[in-house]
């Protein structure tokens, strides 16, 4: 016979989880009362399936305030298709705390200045402002919503994020 064991996660699985299920040998019979006995070639072991979306991992700003780099956990697309590069409508920056500051994402590239084919671990995003900071600012880069940020099995970033903050340098 087959059995269908459910479960629950406090946090969604990321794809490289294993669960293995080991049934204790001494209670485990067949119809007839015979001890069934688990064989090593029986499968008893499943990978879990990705249902985790992209998180941030880190920011660091540059030290004239030109442009702040991005970390993800993992790949990230567009939620047109995992198959397109994230872009500047993706993502949103708001202000925290500090004096009012008005700042804009002028473009999304890669750390090393290249287009973004989508899939990037780390983007830089290129700021723009027309007046100096005092260097107290703080922002916050996060999704634009909970469906423009994907990772390649579909995933959606959360607009929730920690470790998406920087704080302006002063001139």
């Amino acid at each position: 016979k087959t059995y269908v064991l459910s479960t629950s996660y406090s946090t969604p699985a990321n794809g490289s989880e294993i669960l293995t299920v080991t049934p204790i040998s001494s209670v485990l019979y067949d119809s007839k009362g015979t001890q069934i006995v688990m064989s090593a070639s029986q499968s008893n072991t499943v990978q879990l399936n990705d249902q985790a979306g992209p998180t941030i991992t880190g920011a660091t700003i540059d030290s004239q305030n030109r442009y702040v780099d991005i970390t993800f956990s993992e790949g990230v697309y567009s939620s047109d298709s995992p198959a397109t590069a994230v872009t500047s409508s993706s993502f949103t920056l708001s202000q925290r705390s500090g004096p009012s500051y008005g700042m804009t994402i002028s473009s999304i590239t890669t750390t090393a200045g290249a287009n973004l084919s989508g899939g990037e671990t780390s983007l830089r995003f290129n700021l723009g402002s027309t007046v100096k900071p005092t260097g107290q600012e703080i922002f916050a880069i996060t999704a634009t919503d909970s469906s423009s940020v994907v990772d390649v099995s579909g995933n959606s970033m959360t607009v929730s994020q920690t470790n998406n903050t920087f704080q302006l340098k002063p001139p």
